[in-house]
């Protein structure tokens, strides 16, 4: 099996640099967890990985490695327009943008959900207050 690792490997380290401008440009982080909304972050780190990650599938999937058979006796002979390792870049970039919403999500989806227990906890304190002024009217004009 001859894997063209250091052409995937390039095209990876591209897609990271791309996931590190996208920290640079929402802010450097470490890997934390919201115990009160029930939701994590991957952090800075997050946005690296997954930089490589999707340059490398997208690379895979449609650049010069997507006629590549793994399974065939060829060696790989393949170079690396500059206009790949561009958009390797960009792919990362968006690739951690992709994370960042996904993150985003999921806490307004905890905070939406709380929301609405706090509601529904608050409709039935109101509906018990207003029972509770209802009877003290109706004692206080002898009405039972």
């Amino acid at each position: 099996m001859n894997i063209p690792w250091e052409q995937l490997g390039t095209i990876a380290a591209f897609g990271a640099l791309g996931g590190l401008a996208q920290c640079a440009m929402t802010g450097f982080r470490l890997p934390y967890c919201d115990k009160k909304e029930k939701a994590g972050h991957s952090g800075s780190f997050g946005f690296i990985f997954v930089g490589a990650v999707a340059a490398a599938v997208v690379w895979c999937l449609y650049g010069p490695a997507a006629s590549f058979d793994t399974a065939g006796k060829k060696s790989f002979e393949a170079s690396i327009p500059l206009l790949q390792l561009a958009s390797s870049v960009l792919v990362g970039f968006t690739g951690g943008e992709v994370l960042r919403i996904e993150a985003k999500k999921r806490v307004l989806a905890r905070q939406t959900e709380n929301a609405n227990k706090a509601k529904s906890r608050l409709t039935k304190t109101l509906k018990l207050a207003w029972k509770d002024l209802e009877d003290s009217y109706h004692e206080s004009k002898g009405e039972t």
